[in-house]
Formats: C-alpha cells, sequence, structure tokens
C-alpha cells in the first residue's frame, strides 16, 4: 500500500534550493505541501501554528520577490508605466477582495459548529 504521507525527501528536496527569482512557485510549493505534511500528521496546535506562520511568510515573500524582480525588469527595460501599475494594483485588490470573502465564508462555517468536537464537512 502507497503511503498516505507526502514525501517529506522531496518537500525538503524543494527547500533546499538557492532563494532566486527563477524558484519562487518551488518555494511556494514547497511551503504549502509543508502545512499539508504537518496537518497530515497531526501536529499539535502550537507546533502547527509556527508551520503555518513560517509557511505562509514563504510562501507571501516568495511571491513578493518573483512581483518585484519582475517590476524591476520591466522596469529597466522601459516597458513599464504609471497605467500599467495602477490596473495591477485594481486587478490585485480585486483578487485580495475575493479570497477575504471567500474565507469569511469557510470561517461562518466554522462558527456553525458549537461544540469542539464537531467537524466542518
Amino acid at each position: 500500500m502507497v503511503s498516505p504521507l507526502l514525501d517529506e525527501d522531496r518537500i525538503m528536496a524543494m527547500l533546499l534550493c538557492e532563494p532566486l527569482v527563477t524558484n519562487s512557485s518551488r518555494l511556494q510549493a514547497a511551503a504549502m505541501l509543508a502545512v499539508a505534511d504537518a496537518h497530515d500528521r497531526k501536529c499539535t496546535r502550537d507546533e502547527f501554528i509556527v508551520l503555518l506562520d513560517i509557511a505562509m511568510n514563504l510562501h507571501t515573500d516568495a511571491g513578493k520577490f518573483y512581483m518585484m524582480s519582475s517590476v524591476a525588469e520591466h522596469f529597466h527595460a522601459g516597458a513599464l508605466d504609471f497605467e500599467m501599475v495602477t490596473t495591477a494594483v485594481a486587478k490585485i485588490t480585486e483578487k485580495t477582495t475575493r479570497h477575504q470573502y471567500n474565507l469569511a465564508r469557510f470561517v461562518e462555517r466554522l462558527i456553525q459548529c458549537p461544540e469542539t468536537e464537531d467537524r466542518v464537512h
């Protein structure tokens, strides 16, 4: 039978790369896989929160790293103007608003579970 656990050696290999723009997606994927692995292994809440903080920061910063490198590259190439930046900010605001809404809907489902033993299905 195949193990239900994630390949932790693979996650470690993904994390042991150079922090380069070309590795941003790899680092983001490794961060999310580490969160899933900690959940599957039923880490304590305290340990899970520590890991979640580290993983979310890595995921966010890798995305920022990629974005800022792209902005700098386009700026130096003369292929970036204020209107493009304004449009990008508007799109990111729209996406952030959607994610915020979806997360709030999920938390509403959690609130419907009056006891700590209740699970959200």
